[in-house]
């Protein structure tokens, strides 16, 4: 039995999640369903199903928000695979300061500093001109022995996660993101330019991020 198979068996969907899974069973390649799916399921502590669906996919769209997606879903049931994922993307774009820097700002606007930092020294190793205060703030204050962490609290001063922005300041009304993320397309997110010169320079589709498979 195929695994959405036995969600559809397991589980009671909300009809815009269900609609979700039955395209995903037409179309492995619908990205913007599997993505709905994924969420749905890692929001409803069906984390290992989350996990499932999230590496089958055959590819993940080269976007920040959707990068920061993978990490957050595999980062505890899938941490090895995780790991060399960060590993892929980093390799990738390691050459592309504003990649790197895209990288470095959604990951430190989410919490996860360490992984902000290791973008943000790619993209100053790419050009050591770039600067961003936000990183650099977050990478003097969360250092590793906790020494600013009492004047970090007390600063006022704390990055938001970009999809954790409250719906009704972002659309001007109140709207759930399970409804949000049902209506956008994969343009409403911030996108990072692939590094030039992809293996298949002809096609003229958005680039794909494949899964690395090994460990």
């Amino acid at each position: 039995m195929s695994l959405l198979k036995e969600l559809l068996d397991d589980i009671v969907f909300p009809p815009n999640v269900y609609g979700a899974l039955v395209d995903l069973q037409v179309s492995a390649d619908d990205w913007i369903s599997r993505k709905l799916l994924v969420e749905y399921l890692y929001e409803n502590g069906h984390e290992n199903e989350a996990c499932k669906v999230l590496l089958e996919s055959p590819k993940v769209p080269f976007q920040a928000l959707d990068i920061l997606l993978v990490v957050r879903v595999l980062g505890e049931h899938e941490t090895s695979k995780a790991i060399s994922f960060i590993n892929h993307v980093l390799e990738r774009v390691s050459k592309d300061k504003d990649a790197c820097m895209k990288l470095a700002q959604v990951f430190c606007g989410s919490g996860h500093h360490l992984l902000s930092s290791r973008f943000y020294g790619a993209a100053k190793a790419a050009e050591a001109e770039c600067f961003d205060l936000g990183t650099e703030t977050a990478c003097l204050w969360l250092d590793d022995q906790g020494v600013f962490e009492k004047f970090w609290h007390e600063s006022g001063y704390k990055p938001l996660p970009p999809e954790k922005m409250p719906m009704e300041d972002f659309l001007g009304k109140a709207m759930s993101f399970l409804e949000y993320t049902s209506r956008i397309t994969a343009q409403a997110f911030p996108t990072i330019e692939a590094p030039p010169k992809l293996d298949d320079a002809s096609t003229q589709a958005k680039p794909k991020l494949l899964i690395p498979k090994s460990y």
